[in-house]
């Protein structure tokens, strides 16, 4: 995955420090205070795919076409986030997910040159979630963020939903 992304990093015309791996000193307890404070799965979820299926709290699901294109309109864009991925070549030695750290705009950017990939994008406060899931499902959970989708939902600038949210992230 770390290859794929500074390719999609080249790519999107971006130096290697705009999205940064973090550290092995610091991986653990930023996934699992994900864990803990999104999911119902806690610790145990290290290794689970499909982490939306287990989401706690009040959320918010729509389908998107472009979800880092949403995500763009919802945050702002030098916001500091955590990006987890889904390891779908399984060449983590410990774990289902690597977390980067970077700017709202990297994140974005780089999500554009990355293809079939489900993603957590995390307030660095751990305050809200965002997620697009491989249905093309877009989930907010956490404080503010399902507000701010669900206005971004009923603005004239959202195309109407292609689906209905059934399967949210």
């Amino acid at each position: 995955m770390r290859a794929h992304v500074r390719e999609a990093l080249q790519d999107a015309g971006l130096s290697h420090s705009d999205l940064v791996p973090v550290r092995l000193t610091r991986y653990q307890a930023v996934l699992e205070r994900v864990l803990e404070t999104f999911t119902t799965f806690g610790v145990r979820g290290e290794n689970r795919l499909w982490l939306w299926e287990g989401f706690k709290g009040s959320r918010v699901s729509t389908p998107v076409e472009d979800g880092p294109s949403v995500m763009a309109q919802l945050l702002a864009p030098h916001d500091l986030v955590w990006l987890l991925l889904e390891d779908w070549e399984g060449t983590k030695k410990r774990g289902n997910y690597w977390v980067f750290e970077g700017e709202v705009q990297s994140v974005t950017a780089v999500l554009k040159h990355l293809f079939h990939v489900e993603y957590y994008v995390v307030d660095r406060e751990f305050a809200w979630l965002l997620c697009e899931n491989h249905h093309g499902v877009m989930t907010a959970v956490g404080r503010t963020m399902p507000e701010r989708l669900q206005a971004w939902v009923a603005s004239p600038y959202s195309p109407a939903p292609l689906k209905p949210p059934a399967q949210g992230c």
